[in-house]
């Protein structure tokens, strides 16, 4: 992932989303660090929430402020597009699964896909965005 281009990640997600969705990417020295990317959400259960479609965090720069940044500005957009809930959807024993835990989400879902010959469990959290952006500017830090 760190070794996509900037024009890589719009591209993709335009494909996967189309034209209406944020992306926030953070660079440090030219190199791509952490993204985000976000709109509405794509599972017909939940017509009316937003959805975090990536969020990707390069594993040096964990633990630094850069993952709920990147949530916090996010969520801020999906608020001014009229959004009061976001889900996420994350492999159930996927470790990010604690982060988005500790940051406010509850998980209200296990859905079963199938990639490939595979069946996995994946856990939907849902966000309120309103709560969530409150709280973080309440513990704010800069990203160093």
């Amino acid at each position: 992932m760190s070794q996509l281009s900037l024009e890589q990640i719009v591209q993709y997600w335009n494909k996967q989303v189309g034209d209406k969705f944020y992306t926030q990417v953070v660079l440090n020295e030219d190199e791509i660090i952490g993204f985000i990317c976000a709109g509405k959400a794509r599972l017909k259960q939940f017509p009316i929430s937003g959805e975090i479609y990536a969020l990707y965090v390069r594993r040096d720069n964990h633990y630094k402020g850069v993952g709920s940044e990147l949530m916090f500005r996010a969520f801020q957009w999906l608020y001014t597009e009229k959004y009061l809930k976001a889900i996420v959807v994350v492999l159930d024993l996927n470790p990010s699964k604690k982060f988005y835990l500790h940051t406010s989400g509850k998980q209200i879902d296990i859905i079963f896909r199938n990639y490939g010959e595979h069946v996995y469990e994946e856990a939907v959290l849902e966000f309120s965005i309103p709560l969530y952006i409150q709280q973080y500017v309440q513990r704010r830090r800069p990203i160093d």
